[in-house]
């Protein structure tokens, strides 16, 4: 008996001991739990989910179908909302100075990681998180899992000798535009702007199952007579499609300025295009991309946001007081819209603001969906930085989008593909191609080591390198 009540009395005590751990941890390591109750914006006949889904396309008690713009705004939307919340998925949405938590394409691949030098395989999508990277910091060499950005900009021979291979697109990404000569663009508190490409998991998923992180892959795929053809998203289904974010971040030199409560903050490292060298810097998002590719349309959907102080609304409405990021009103000498004339080189000049100017008036449609979706984020999350957010525009196509990728070759034929009356340009990301819509460019996307095949709309696929030949490796030994 006495032997029984010891081992009862020991049972009690340790499960008393455990059951007090249990509760610490509450205190220890708070929980993030997730929005129990989902919050709904009711637009005329569509409905947007507050919600960490992304939805794979329209379809479903939401958005039945897009008969309109208005019905593709509202899409749009529900993408940015979900693609922005941050995870873990916790009981806020767009926290002000919030530097801790990723939103969720900030977890997605990024374009160089995804394509490593040589034709390598990319890393497991698990381990993405904590992958480090080596790199010489405040004269220290360390590895670090931070965000690391340079200026998407065509770079001199020799400053592009200065920067680091593994991270920079040493091929000259465009984002800003496309065409020889300096291209950077300067904030008006005299910094750069810095960009990045994400890639979703399902894209992730179909370049590792076809191994098309080796560009020889995808020219002997599409060598056989058959297109590049990324997944789609499928309605009320969890398979997503393919995604591209593509990210303009505008550098924070003033970090206690209130003004930055209204913006999506993250910590980065840079590599300064004056001396090469990486450093610690906080970056606030300024313009978004959002292409994705879905079953309704196949042409991808092609949405745009930006932060609202970028830019005047239109240049007969000018606030002089606004502080905009890209905008001087009292600057009566500078033309807008003008690309730099030098190249930010080592040692030399640094960057200097250019005055930017929106060419084409946001649609009706997109402001009548923004007011409402703002007003909406302001009064259920009170203080978000989101509701400082705007669509700019969305293209679509009326005609399901199939005829547009049938092509094995460039240029896709776009002609079929149903339009917004304005051109769709991010002040951001087209700065100076504001007169040109999104399938100017992506119609000539090739696959990897080729100038012909056509790799469905993606810019992203034609990152892939091959592996290093027996006859370039022996040049290498010599």
């Amino acid at each position: 008996m006495k032997e029984a009540y010891k081992r009862n009395r020991i049972f009690i005590y340790a499960a008393l001991i455990a059951f007090s751990l249990y509760l610490a941890s509450f205190v220890l390591y708070p929980q993030k739990l997730p929005n129990a109750v989902i919050k709904y914006c009711v637009i005329g006949f569509d409905t947007i989910p507050f919600t960490t889904k992304v939805p794979p396309d329209v379809g479903g008690r939401y958005i039945n179908n897009v008969s309109n713009q208005q019905d593709i705004n509202c899409f749009a939307w529900w993408e940015f909302i979900a693609l922005n919340w941050s995870l873990p998925e916790g009981d806020f949405f767009g926290k002000p100075f919030d530097t801790l938590y990723p939103v969720q394409w900030e977890t997605y691949i990024t374009k160089e990681a995804l394509f490593p030098p040589k034709g390598a395989p990319p890393v497991s999508w698990n381990s993405l998180a904590a992958v480090k990277k080596n790199i010489t910091l405040a004269g220290k060499r360390v590895s670090t899992t931070a965000k690391i950005l340079t200026v998407s900009s065509k770079f001199t021979p020799e400053a592009l000798s200065r920067f680091d291979s593994t991270v920079i697109d040493s091929g000259g990404s465009q984002q800003v535009f496309p065409f020889n000569g300096p291209n950077w663009l300067g904030a008006q508190n005299n910094t750069n702007v810095w960009y990045e490409v994400r890639l979703n998991k399902d894209l992730y998923n179909y370049v590792v199952a076809n191994q098309f992180y080796n560009a020889n892959n995808q020219v002997t795929y599409v060598s056989k007579g058959t297109r590049m053809s990324l997944p789609y998203g499928v309605p009320n289904t969890d398979t997503i499609g393919a995604i591209e974010c593509k990210a303009a971040w505008m550098e924070v030199n003033d970090i206690k300025n209130p003004k930055w409560k209204r913006y999506k903050l993250s910590k980065a490292v840079v590599q300064d295009l004056n001396t090469g060298l990486y450093r610690n810097t906080v970056l606030a998002l300024v313009g978004l991309h959002i292409l994705h590719k879905t079953q309704s349309q196949q042409s991808w959907v092609w949405a745009t946001f930006e932060q609202i102080d970028n830019v005047p609304a239109n240049p007969g409405n000018v606030c002089d007081t606004c502080g905009y990021n890209f905008y001087n009103p009292h600057c009566t000498n500078c033309s807008p819209n003008q690309p730099p004339s030098y190249y930010i080189t080592p040692g030399g000049r640094g960057p200097s603001p250019i005055q930017v100017t929106r060419v084409n008036a946001l649609d009706q449609s997109a402001t009548s969906v923004n007011s409402t979706v703002q007003k909406f984020i302001g009064q259920n999350y009170p203080g978000s930085v989101w509701q400082y957010y705007q669509l700019v525009n969305v293209i679509w196509s009326q005609n399901y989008g199939k005829t547009s990728q049938d092509s094995l070759r460039v240029p896709l034929n776009t002609t079929i593909l149903n339009q917004p009356g304005t051109n769709v340009a991010n002040t951001t990301l087209e700065t100076y191609i504001q007169g040109s819509a999104c399938f100017s460019c992506h119609k000539m996307a090739t696959v990897a080591s080729s100038t012909t095949f056509a790799s469905d709309f993606s810019f992203a696929m034609g990152s892939a390198s091959a592996p290093a030949t027996k006859r370039s490796l022996s040049k290498m030994s010599k």
